[in-house]
């Protein structure tokens, strides 16, 4: 009597562990879509309900919008992107993009050797306002297609969709 006691009482700690992991479980599943932003060792990191190529996309047009320099990169895989660019203080900036479902993504920001929270910040806020928007579900134009529609190209000391960066201004 004693062991089908203890038999039913452990199979029924089993049955509470199995049900406690599958509770844990969605609430991973639910965190990946609702992650806020972790600035961590000079890198700001944050988990987005939106697919890799939109956050690059996304990133691009934050980095061209706070005037940043030298903006390239784009989807280095099918699962993986990698935006760079320059500040106007001349650190370099990296946006690391990783797909972790299909409309679920995670990306960084880096700026500088020893980061820069201020400024990874106002990129991050960027992004997010550019993917709100569904601005990022509209590729960049480049310069060729601007001009062939007639339009005048924005003025941008940065590269990237918007054409090469703008020589250097020298002297007083």
């Amino acid at each position: 009597m004693k062991s089908h006691a203890l038999f039913a009482a452990t199979l029924a700690m089993v049955f509470i562990g199995v049900g406690c992991e599958s509770d844990r479980t969605e609430e991973r599943e639910a965190a990946v879509e609702t992650e806020p932003p972790a600035y961590v060792h000079g890198r700001l990191q944050a988990t987005v309900g939106a697919s890799a190529n939109k956050v690059v996309l996304a990133s691009q047009l934050a980095l061209n919008n706070l005037k940043m320099l030298q903006v390239g990169g784009g989807m280095t895989a099918d699962t993986q992107g990698l935006v760079t660019a320059v500040s106007p203080a001349g650190d370099k900036i990296v946006i690391d993009v990783r797909r972790l479902e299909p409309e679920v993504s995670r990306f960084g920001v880096s700026v500088g050797t020893y980061g820069d929270q201020q400024l990874a910040t106002s990129i991050y806020n960027q992004i997010l306002t550019n993917l709100q928007a569904g601005v990022a579900s509209t590729p960049l134009q480049t310069p060729q297609e601007i001009t062939a529609k007639g339009q005048a190209i924005p003025e941008n000391r940065g590269g990237g969709a918007l054409g090469p960066a703008a020589p250097a201004m020298s002297g007083p």
